[in-house]
């Protein structure tokens, strides 16, 4: 045999131990989980609750962050929100 194909054998015979490994702790598995008795009635499952997504608190509306309350405004726009449009510069 050459060389690839030792390498080919080798490979095969350690998947084939991996796989009757995994067989040996899926029984042991079932074993363990076998003492659980779940009611025929039943089938285990909760009711679903619909899950609400909220961003980091940091979003939340309403809070304020070392201070920070908003952007603020000039005097300039305070008064054209006061005045209105016909407030005029310089007069």
């Amino acid at each position: 045999m050459d060389e690839v194909t030792q390498q080919n054998a080798a490979l095969v015979e350690e998947a084939s131990a991996a796989a009757r490994s995994m067989a040996q702790q899926a029984r042991a598995l079932r074993e363990a989980v076998a003492v659980f008795k779940v009611m025929p009635d039943r089938s285990g499952r909760l009711p679903s609750r619909r899950q609400v997504r909220t961003g980091p608190s940091w979003m939340k509306p309403g809070r304020t962050e070392r201070g920070w309350r908003g952007p603020r405004r000039t005097r300039t726009e305070a008064a054209r929100r006061i005045l209105g449009d016909g407030h005029k510069r310089g007069r």
